[in-house]
């Protein structure tokens, strides 16, 4: 059965590892910092650090906004559940919105008209599935930007406009992953002194350490190789897809190549079922969305969310990953030739 996932660890990367570990600093250190400011030049930030939780990351983000309780929060209902469950636990208000049903990527002009109605002090934005958000309409509402970059890590930004602090999830799934953890990076002076604050007040054993991230290291070294294998795997199944659509692909530095995302015209359940028949294992593209657990928290009410229900049940994940051979490519290409 071929995996969806399977970390791209290589010599380079074993290497990298082992060279840690001989050294006997295997706590947060010199490699970690090493691999918040690369990762922050790769992503246009001014700086940031590595953490050992996803969800820890998000709440420094949201924390440094020092955004007051019972403050409305807009979040996009495909970003992933723990943004909502920070979220709330930091007594803020969450306000589900909607997505474009085309891309998956929240329409400025629709968050506008949302703000208009129930204004928010934040926006939190996924890039899902490689591909960029536009933020320029969204700076121009006058609130804070949280960006989620851990499918899109090497992608260009869709404009001038920077998020106030971008979280990029390093888990094994993820483009760059240094075997879990997250960055949490600033994009500006006045969020990294906020930032900056709040990481001095951090445990230790909060902390990535430094045998991590020498893995996330090695990878955000060698980017451009991982994409350019993402990229040709990609380019391969969209010459085999014949039926069903997909989300939109630009090409390289557009978008990154994360998935092969096909929208169905049929029950998920019956594809996912086929594949595996064939020996290929796929993913419900956003069954850890925020839409996927309801309307809690003072979310929209569930109809005014249509489109990102129905990239909920109809948008299914194939594999694309660097290490998969051309025997595996090639297979997982029967399948999507065939998919009913």
């Amino acid at each position: 059965m071929i995996p969806f996932s399977k970390p791209s660890i290589r010599r380079a990367e074993m290497n990298a590892v082992l060279g840690c570990m001989v050294s006997d600093s295997l706590e947060h250190g010199r490699v970690a910092e090493e691999l918040a400011a690369l990762a922050s030049e790769s992503l246009s930030c001014l700086g940031g650090w590595a953490l050992r939780e996803y969800q820890r990351a998000i709440n420094l983000a949201l924390t440094a906004l020092n955004l007051e309780t019972g403050a409305a929060v807009g979040l996009s209902a495909l970003a992933p559940q723990a943004y909502q469950r920070v979220i709330t636990e930091r007594g803020l208000n969450p306000v589900l919105l909607d997505v474009e049903g085309e891309t998956g990527l929240l329409n400025p002009a629709a968050v506008a008209e949302r703000h208009a109605a129930t204004p928010f002090s934040a926006v939190v934005v996924a890039h899902v599935l490689g591909q960029r958000q536009p933020l320029a309409e969204i700076a121009e509402l006058g609130v804070a930007i949280v960006e989620d970059s851990g499918e899109a890590v090497g992608c260009e930004p869709a404009d001038d406009a920077a998020a106030d602090f971008t979280v990029v999830s390093l888990e094994p799934d993820k483009v760059v992953t240094a075997g879990g953890g997250s960055l949490v990076l600033a994009g500006g002076r006045k969020q990294y002194r906020a930032l900056r604050k709040l990481a001095d007040q951090t445990a230790a054993e909060q902390l990535l350490p430094d045998m991590n991230a020498s893995l996330g290291l090695t990878q955000f070294r060698k980017l451009e190789e991982l994409l350019r294998r993402r990229h040709e795997i990609r380019e391969y199944y969209s010459r085999v897809l014949h039926t069903h659509r997909t989300l939109p692909y630009p090409g390289p530095g557009l978008a990154v190549a994360y998935a092969m995302a096909v929208v169905l015209d049929t029950d998920m359940r019956s594809v996912a079922g086929y594949a595996r028949k064939h020996g290929v294992s796929t993913r419900a593209a956003f069954s850890d969305a925020t839409v996927a657990v309801g309307n809690d928290g003072g979310a929209e009410a569930a109809g005014s969310l249509a489109a990102a229900r129905g990239l909920l049940l109809r948008c299914i994940l194939f594999p694309i990953y660097p290490t998969l051979t051309n025997a595996q490519t090639e297979q997982i290409g029967r399948v999507l030739s065939t998919i009913p």
